[in-house]
């Protein structure tokens, strides 16, 4: 009982929780991947380079894949901000029509599309976004709209050092110490 209760106050006090061991700050995390979602507007191909870019520790991001409805919940409920409902999500048919694939290589067996889509309206529809109402919607893909961002799991061992860091710190503090060690002379 006595450890649960340290364990607790060491977790509220240094400010560490599981979620900053999964993903860093602004990201967030969901299952085995970290998201962020990203206000500035791009084209298609310009957010998915931007994507590749994100952030330091991180990297390998592309444009979100929506592998199943929990994931699809997920981003509904806990990440897209309620005023930013259009965004781009990784899934294109820019290399053969008709044939849609996911940005990250994933396999691509689930859809959310809105009735009458995907349309390929006026032959020039190859990217999807996300829309107002949730549902998925193929567009050119030069226009701009706002885009998340999906990669890999942090790296734990990042996670540890800087866990490792937090807690010197605030024992150090605590103790007075000035983060010197005894040598003996």
């Amino acid at each position: 009982m006595y450890l649960c209760i340290v364990l607790l106050y060491l977790t509220l006090v240094t400010n560490i929780t599981s979620a900053d061991c999964f993903c860093p700050r602004p990201w967030t995390h969901f299952r085995d991947h970290c998201y962020i979602y990203v206000p500035t507007r791009a084209n298609f191909k310009t957010a998915e380079s931007n994507c590749a870019k994100l952030p330091i520790g991180i990297g390998d991001g592309h444009l979100v894949s929506i592998l199943d409805d929990l994931e699809r919940r997920f981003l509904e409920t806990s990440f897209i901000p309620a005023t930013y409902r259009i965004v781009w999500i990784g899934l294109s048919d820019i290399v053969q029509e008709g044939e849609f694939v996911w940005t990250d290589g994933s396999f691509y067996n689930f859809t959310y599309y809105n009735d009458g889509e995907p349309n390929n309206d006026n032959d020039s529809e190859d990217c999807v976004y996300r829309d107002l109402t949730g549902g998925w919607n193929d567009h050119p893909c030069e226009k701009e709209k706002p885009f998340i961002c999906k990669a890999k799991l942090w790296d734990w061992a990042n996670c540890s050092i800087k866990r490792d860091r937090r807690l010197n710190e605030m024992w150090g503090k605590e103790r007075g110490d000035s983060g010197a060690r005894n040598n003996p002379a």
